[in-house]
C-alpha cells in the first residue's frame, strides 16, 4: 500500500502529492499500515474541528481531564498534521509548536510544557533551536488489540512522526521535546527520545508527565547508519548470489564435458 504525503504550507496551500516507498517510512512491510492513508498538514476549519474532536475523544478515553478551550489555545500556535484514511477520515494527529523568538503570552512561557518544565526547556534552548510535539491522539478503533498485533500498533502512527521529523529538518529544528505520561515513555524511546525532566503533575490534564527530548541530528545519523547497514547486507547477499551462479556455471560446464566425452 502507498502512503501519500502532502505539505500544503510549503507550496502556498495548493498541496503536492508524492508517493513514497517502504524505505522512506522505515519499514520493509508497509502492508502492516492497515489502510491506504495520507499524511497532511491541516488548514481548513472542518479539519481543525474534526482534529479537536478526535483529541477530546482520545483524551477522555485515557481519562485525561483536558478542556476543549485549552486544546484550541495550544493548537492555535501549532502546525497540525493528521493521518487520513482512504475515506478521508482523520484517524491520527500530532502537532508541532516551533519555539518563537518572542514570548507568546503574558505568562513568560515560550512553549506549552514550560508550564511545568521551564528550567529543562531553558537549558535545551541554549544548545539549539527546539520545538515541542503536542496533542498526539489516535482513533482507538483504528488500533488493533491483542498481543500479536503489538508491533502493528506501534507502527501505525509511524508515518505521522516521520512527517513531523521531516518538517523539523526543513525548519532548522535541532531538538524535539515533549511531555508525556510515564507509561508511554518506552514508545517515545523507540523514536530516540530521552527523559530530561522528572515526573510531575501536568495541571492542564491532571495527570503525571515526564519531559523527554530527541536530538534530530542523532535521529538522522541513526537512519543513515541503518541504511548503510542494510546496503552492506544487500552487498553480501549479492556476492553470495554471484558465487552461487559461478558454481552453477562450472557445474554445468563439467557435466557438459562429461556428456560430450561419452
Amino acid at each position: 500500500k502507498k502512503i501519500f504525503m502532502q505539505n500544503a504550507r510549503a507550496i502556498g496551500g495548493g498541496g503536492e502529492e508524492k508517493v513514497i516507498g517502504a524505505s522512506d517510512i522505515g519499514t520493509s512491510n508497509p502492508e502492516k499500515l492497515r489502510e491506504e492513508s495520507e499524511v497532511v498538514e491541516i488548514f481548513t476549519k472542518e479539519d481543525f474541528d474534526k482534529t479537536i474532536e478526535l483529541i477530546m475523544k482520545d483524551y477522555k478515553a485515557g481519562r485525561l481531564g483536558v478542556l476543549e478551550k485549552r486544546i484550541i489555545y495550544d493548537l492555535s500556535s501549532a502546525h497540525t498534521f493528521v493521518i487520513k484514511n482512504e475515506r478521508g477520515e482523520i484517524i491520527s494527529t500530532l502537532s508541532v509548536v516551533l519555539d518563537p523568538k518572542e514570548k507568546t503570552d503574558n505568562t513568560g512561557r515560550f512553549l506549552p510544557m514550560e508550564e511545568i518544565y521551564p528550567e529543562e526547556i531553558a537549558e535545551l534552548r541554549k544548545t539549539g533551536r527546539i520545538a515541542e510535539i503536542i496533542k498526539f491522539a489516535t482513533k482507538r478503533k483504528s488500533m488493533t488489540s491483542g498481543r500479536r498485533h503489538k508491533e502493528e500498533k506501534n507502527l501505525y502512527p509511524l508515518p505521522l512522526f516521520l512527517k513531523v521529523f521531516a518538517y523539523g529538518l526543513e525548519n532548522g529544528i535541532d531538538y524535539f521535546c515533549i511531555a508525556v505520561n510515564p507509561k508511554r515513555g518506552k514508545f517515545y524511546e523507540s523514536f530516540l527520545f530521552k527523559q530530561v525532566g522528572e515526573e510531575k503533575i501536568y495541571p492542564s490534564v491532571n495527570a503525571p508527565a515526564i519531559a523527554m527530548c530527541m536530538d534530530l541530528k542523532e535521529w538522522t545519523k541513526k537512519i543513515e547508519e541503518s541504511k548503510q547497514t542494510t546496503m552492506k547486507k544487500l552487498e553480501k547477499i549479492e556476492k553470495k548470489k554471484e558465487i552461487l551462479i559461478e558454481k552453477f556455471k562450472k557445474t554445468e560446464e563439467t557435466e557438459a564435458r562429461k556428456a560430450y566425452g561419452k
